[in-house]
């Protein structure tokens, strides 16, 4: 099964998502630095983060990638007839 096409995207409007691997508990630190103000994430740094590679391959489950097509034709379906 085929997640995305070049048909039904264009690669130019595709923005990147910048993903992060570290340990939980500096997940946790950075978190609390930026909520305080002692740190500032650099514009090309990751916004999403997970604890492990594992996690990461859980959240990008083939079901997970087949609920996120249906979203996804459902906005365009929806985008359309509106």
């Amino acid at each position: 099964m085929e997640l995305w096409t070049k048909r039904e995207i264009d690669m130019e409007q595709v923005d990147t998502i910048r993903i992060g691997v570290m340990p939980q508990e500096q997940i946790r630190k950075r978190m609390l630095a930026i909520a305080a103000g002692t740190y500032k994430p650099e514009p090309d740094e990751p916004k999403i983060w997970f604890p492990s590679m594992r996690s990461l391959a859980e959240v990008l489950s083939d079901e997970n990638r087949a609920m996120l097509r249906v979203i996804r034709e459902t906005k365009n379906h929806d985008q359309i007839n509106n």
